[in-house]
């Protein structure tokens, strides 16, 4: 999962500093771990991102992390720019954790469209991560509903299957309410 949001040198929020630089021969993946593709992803800067990309920005590019731009991306547009020009859904951190597993431990962040997503390019939610979680298992420890019923048309693992349905059973249980006990005067 990202784990190094801030990096010394950043990039501008706006482009023109970024096309000059680029325009006199800067290099567009940057140096170490300051990444101007990864900025740009971060700021949701999609023109930016575009500008980079265009000026040879490697998109399968990883920090010393293992970090790639999809679980860094913070916006569906974004995610599917990065999808549709063939990064792997499936390409894992140094934790093992892929852009599936940073979406459903975070949740709150992120929607259901970024699970859709990165299933429809390939993600699998079985996929086990260094702390021996799927994303099915993360979005359930977190109670993320609308990521558990995002998630079930993808999996294939019956007995994961079955898990989940043990999950909502215990959600539903969870909302009933429990029976009022009326105590008459004890005297």
């Amino acid at each position: 999962m990202p784990s190094t949001r801030t990096n010394s040198r950043r990039c501008s929020s706006s482009s023109p500093p970024v096309q000059l630089l680029l325009s006199a021969g800067a290099a567009p993946n940057g140096h170490g771990d300051a990444i101007p593709l990864f900025e740009a992803v971060y700021r949701s800067n999609l023109p930016m991102v575009r500008m980079l990309v265009d000026a040879g920005a490697d998109i399968h590019i990883r920090n010393s992390e293992l970090d790639h731009v999809l679980s860094w991306s913070t916006t569906v547009e974004l995610l599917r720019f990065f999808l549709e020009r063939g990064v792997d859904p499936y390409t894992a951190d140094s934790g093992g954790c892929t852009a599936l597993h940073f979406v459903c431990a975070t949740g709150g962040t992120y929607d259901e469209r970024f699970v859709e997503l990165l299933c429809q390019f390939g993600a699998v939610p079985e996929r086990i991560n260094g702390d021996r979680k799927t994303a099915v298992d993360l979005v359930m420890d977190n109670l993320f509903p609308k990521f558990v019923r995002a998630l079930e048309p993808f999996v294939r693992d019956p007995d994961r299957k079955a898990r989940i349905a043990e999950w909502w059973e215990v959600q539903k249980q969870r909302k009933q309410p429990k029976p009022s006990v009326q105590v008459d005067n004890l005297v």
